[in-house]
């Protein structure tokens, strides 16, 4: 078993977390990735004309800096909205979890050097668990759980809340796919798992 972070629940097909690492190297590693970053894009002395994209694409990653944290981040760009007074791009931080909308001269080219490690955040979805729906039937005087095509926000309430009121979150993976990693949850709610 892994012990994970969930940092987001979008619903139980979207949660975005990352693996704890028991290997204080490898957290040492993106400390020092996110150190390094900074220094060199915080410096002065940088071309600032080399380090602007010429143009944006979806689906690349570049560095941006994130107001909240201060900080410049790996992020992904996930859509461009241009307007007649700016252009403000929606990015996903890929080490941290997070979307958000940043003007454009807030983007830089990532450096190689910067993208040697893996993207920090990972997206998981519980592994065997499909959405489903009660429908009641007035005439019939019946209820009956039948297949959905999404989740209901209350299951995603719920889950939340149990992340929450956990003190461990451990996971077991059962499948890589592409864009999801497909886990079975253990959550650690008073010293019962």
């Amino acid at each position: 078993m892994l012990k994970i972070s969930i940092l987001k629940v979008e619903s139980p097909s979207c949660l975005w977390g990352r693996v704890v690492c028991s290997n204080e190297e490898t957290m040492e590693h993106y400390i020092n990735l996110q150190a390094q970053m900074n220094l060199f894009y915080h410096d002065l002395t940088q071309d600032l004309q080399r380090l602007k994209p010429k143009s944006l694409e979806e689906g690349q990653v570049y560095v941006v800096f994130w107001a909240v944290k201060r900080s410049w981040c790996r992020a992904v760009v996930e859509s461009i909205i241009t307007d007649p007074s700016c252009c403000r791009v929606v990015c996903f931080l890929v080490d941290h979890g997070e979307m958000i909308v940043v003007s454009s001269d807030k983007i830089r080219v990532s450096v190689q050097k910067f993208l040697q490690l893996p993207f920090w955040v990972r997206k998981f979805h519980l592994a065997r668990i499909k959405p489903t729906t009660l429908r009641v039937s007035l005439f019939v005087e019946k209820a009956e759980l039948e297949p959905s095509s999404q989740w209901d926000c209350s299951a995603t309430l719920y889950l939340h809340n149990l992340l929450q009121a956990s003190t461990q979150t451990e996971a077991v993976i059962h499948d890589l796919e592409s864009e999801s990693t497909a886990i079975e949850l253990y959550l650690t709610i008073s010293n019962i798992k």
